[in-house]
């Protein structure tokens, strides 16, 4: 079994390993097992393995969580407007539609008229 290179969460690499929480998720079959881990600051969100279960399961969430780590990187970097802009408009399409990738109408009909009033 080998270790990932990068936190389950924001996707940093630069962790060291004492500030790691390691663990195992395991197939459905129960014979494939990968280690993952997370960062000391991703860790701490989660108030024990339930939360952090359940946030896991979150396939939405957990893509939006990720998109917003490397957001708040790219800020720190200092990146180009522009860039950042894009990284915005990825975390938009992302809150757009739900788990079985339906698109939410009230929320597509908001950025429509945030759309109008910009233009």
């Amino acid at each position: 079994m080998e270790e990932s290179e990068y936190c389950f969460l924001c996707c940093d690499s630069n962790v060291h390993h004492s500030d790691r929480w390691k663990f195992e998720l395991v197939g459905e079959d129960e014979s494939d097992c990968d280690e993952f881990w997370l960062c000391r600051t991703c860790h701490g969100k989660f108030s024990g393995v339930e939360t952090f279960d359940k946030f896991r399961q979150d396939y939405l969430k957990l893509k939006l969580y990720r998109q917003a780590a490397r957001l708040q990187k790219l800020l720190l970097l200092g990146a180009p407007s522009a860039i950042l802009q894009n990284e915005v408009k990825v975390m938009v399409g992302r809150l757009m539609y739900d788990e079985e990738g339906r698109m939410d109408e009230q929320f597509r009909d908001s950025i429509r008229s945030l759309e109008k009033s910009n233009a």
